[in-house]
């Protein structure tokens, strides 16, 4: 048995082994990150390098917004069986994404991340251009549509992930995700309208090109982003446990950090789902984009909501109030779907969404350099990839189970139900995270981590 003094001189050794690790890495950053300071709030700031990587990863935002509402709705109305193709394309995007994640994890510790981000620009301008030319048969071709977008989608977040870990420093992480979210919402009020007008106008191919040009754009831009990585670097996923196992009392804000994962992965079909039920009662593009354009302003307003009058650690009662108004509203849904409940439903959706999203991403982002462990940033962000990908296969592969069964037995009338009961299957699990994340952020406090 080792005794008190031994235990305690073992931990002193290992929080200073840490602590080498971060002074080690925060003098990386000051190094690779460009200096001059173009952002600037009290003492956080961002240098153009971030800026760069705003911008990008801004329209960034506007392809999903093309694949998530768009994309979707094109395959609805190219497919017989909808619900079937629409859950096959997504468990084929986020099984290759899982795949080539894992895979891209063991090269890119040994080279700069900005390639493999660029990488993904190419992939998705493949991508954009195959719908370009395959058109209507893309009902027969989701499931390379899926891969193909997954293998983009892996190289993109895997390397972004990263790089924003890297480059952002930890007291400026905070300014760095308001901002993205910030962006990201004014995109969401613009690109729908944009896009749902053009396809309703003209075709889905001419926003399919109108989409290529912006991932032009994106490549281009990408150039201006300054990224490295410290020599010796190496993908060890049994070393990282070994560090969170040192770690103590506070290991559980590494394996809590797990299960929010997980469980957020499970909310990811939601928006699919929305695509689908708008388009069942409106079947017009433009009132897609002209409703989504709403509820992202209605984000918008929660969003300055929380940043006035909400507190890390004192968010539990308003997540939880958010997180049970959507559930309510999408129970609702499943006994009269109208145009008013549409409109009510996707607003109050697209507003509260933006509570669980931001405060998940300000957790996932600041934990590690708080506890001293950035080396460790390939593994970890890994690992959380790795288990919001399961549980988007595991709840997509239910979307493709249910259509496949209730148009089988019930034909298209087993559609819309099925897609009104998911609906509401995908929004308790956002109330379920909305509750997880207000106690998580108030361990986050107690540890003086948040």
């Amino acid at each position: 048995m080792k005794s008190s003094k031994e235990k305690d001189k073992n931990l002193t050794t290992k929080e200073n082994e840490f602590q080498k690790k971060s002074n080690k890495s925060e003098q990386f950053v000051a190094e690779v990150v460009d200096e001059e300071i173009v952002v600037q709030q009290k003492k956080k700031v961002l240098s153009r390098t971030n800026v760069s990587q705003l911008f990008t990863h801004s329209l960034n935002e506007l392809i999903s917004i093309f694949v998530t509402t768009f994309l979707i709705s094109y395959i609805y109305s190219v497919s017989t069986n909808y619900m079937l193709n629409v859950g096959l394309f997504y468990v084929f995007v986020y099984l290759s994404m899982a795949i080539f994640y894992l895979i891209i994890s063991k090269f890119i510790v040994k080279t700069n991340r900005v390639i493999f981000y660029r990488i993904a620009l190419i992939v998705k301008a493949a991508f954009i251009v195959l719908i370009i030319f395959v058109g209507q048969d893309l009902a027969n071709l989701v499931m390379l549509a899926g891969a193909l977008y997954g293998f983009s989608e892996a190289c993109y977040w895997c390397s972004f992930n990263i790089m924003k870990n890297e480059l952002v420093r930890k007291s400026s992480m905070k300014l760095y995700a308001s901002l993205q979210q910030i962006f990201a919402r004014v995109i969401t009020v613009v690109a729908p309208i944009v896009l749902g007008t053009i396809i309703d106008a003209d075709s889905f191919l001419t926003s399919a090109i109108v989409v290529a040009v912006v991932v032009l754009i994106q490549f281009v831009a990408s150039f201006l982003i300054k990224s490295n990585r410290p020599e010796g670097s190496e993908f060890n996923l049994k070393e990282f446990f070994v560090d969170v196992k040192n770690l103590g009392e506070k290991k559980s804000v590494i394996t809590q950090m797990f299960g929010l994962s997980f469980c957020y992965g499970l909310c990811d079909a939601v928006a699919p789902l929305n695509t689908i039920l708008i388009m069942l009662v409106y079947n017009s593009n433009a009132s897609l984009g002209y409703i989504s354009a709403v509820a992202a302003v209605a984000s918008i307003l929660v969003l300055v909501f929380l940043g006035k009058f909400t507190r890390p650690g004192k968010n539990l009662f308003t997540y939880t109030l958010f997180g049970l108004f959507q559930l309510i509203v999408a129970i609702m849904i499943v006994f009269d779907i109208n145009k008013t409940f549409i409109i009510i439903y996707t607003i109050v959706y697209g507003g509260f969404q933006f509570t669980h999203k931001y405060s998940f991403d300000v957790c996932r982002n600041v934990i590690l350099k708080k506890l001293n462990m950035y080396d460790s940033i390939d593994e970890y962000q890994a690992m959380i990839e790795t288990l919001l990908l399961c549980a988007r296969i595991v709840m997509y592969g239910l979307v493709a189970l249910f259509g496949w069964m209730s148009y089988t037995y019930f034909g298209t009338e087993g559609l819309i139900l099925s897609a009104k009961v998911l609906s509401v299957v995908a929004m308790s699990f956002i109330f379920v995270i909305n509750v997880l994340i207000g106690f998580y952020e108030k361990k986050l406090v107690k540890y003086n981590i948040l």
